[in-house]
């Protein structure tokens, strides 16, 4: 973590990139567009699902997720 950081954040969520991660999103002409994991997580980056998951836990949210089956 660089000194910046350190000196200005209060709270730094470890997010892994695009790469480090599975997920979809709609593109600008409205199609839904996949995208898989090429590497794991370097360090102690999570998957942003799971970073949402551990805050809401923390909080004593109770959140449901579900995994869509791909055709």
């Amino acid at each position: 973590m660089t000194e910046s950081i350190k000196k200005y954040a209060d709270i730094v969520f470890p997010l892994s990139t695009q790469v480090e991660s599975s997920g979809s999103y709609l593109n600008t002409n409205k199609k839904l567009q996949h995208y898989n994991k090429i590497i794991n997580p370097l360090g102690e980056s999570r998957e942003g699902a799971d970073i949402l998951l551990g805050l809401c836990n923390t909080i004593g949210r109770i959140i449901h997720m579900i995994q869509l089956e791909r055709n």
